[in-house]
């Protein structure tokens, strides 16, 4: 009798992964394939996302390209796979060629490359990405502050803060936790100031 369930996986965090759950997951692969529904943007995504989380790069980025048409959200997923490892120098390739279709301008998009160099520790690829986008919105905003405050540039942090604010472009309450977390890192052991 198959089990989707392997009996010696009980932790609770061992749930987290597909990989863990279903062992075989290559027979949903073929499935799938077989059927052409790899082709279907939500159903293509959710494989590639699949493989990208269970490690298995390679054939996370082979499934990607059987997606005939790709969205910006089809495009932030697979960034954000890559995001999951170390793997900066397939994402510098992603980034490439995403600029090369023109997909680096999208805010959806920008603000997935974004965080992915903050993962890598490269703030000046975070500004790069930042400053490709047309018309940045909160999140990438929210983004790009994050970023600085990862990283111990507090002060950076809070200069895009008020930068965001005089485009025009209101904080929400992510953006106020970043901020929150930000006084107490910079501001606090000088001043209090109203934000």
């Amino acid at each position: 009798m198959n089990s989707f369930v392997d009996s010696e996986t009980s932790d609770d965090d061992d749930f987290q992964k597909p990989c863990v759950i279903i062992p075989s997951y290559g027979f949903i692969r073929e499935l799938l394939l077989e059927s052409g529904l790899v082709l279907d943007l939500t159903v293509g995504i959710s494989l590639f996302t699949m493989y990208s989380k269970c490690g298995s790069l390679e054939e996370s980025f082979s499934l990607f390209q059987k997606i005939p048409v790709k969205d910006n959200a089809c495009w932030a997923s697979m960034i954000s796979g890559y995001n999951e490892y170390d793997a900066s120098s397939l994402g510098a390739q992603v980034h490439a060629y995403i600029t090369k279709i023109g997909l680096c301008t999208e805010p959806s998009v920008g603000s997935s490359l974004l965080t992915m160099y903050s993962k890598f520790g490269s703030i000046e690829d975070c500004c790069k990405a930042f400053n490709q986008i047309n018309g940045p919105n909160l999140i990438a905003w929210t983004a790009l502050i994050a970023s600085f405050a990862q990283h111990g540039k507090g002060t950076e942090a809070l200069k895009m803060f008020n930068l965001m604010k005089q485009k025009g472009i209101k904080p929400d309450k992510v953006t106020f936790v970043g901020v929150l977390s930000l006084v107490v890192m910079v501001v606090w052991p000088k001043k209090l100031i109203c934000i």
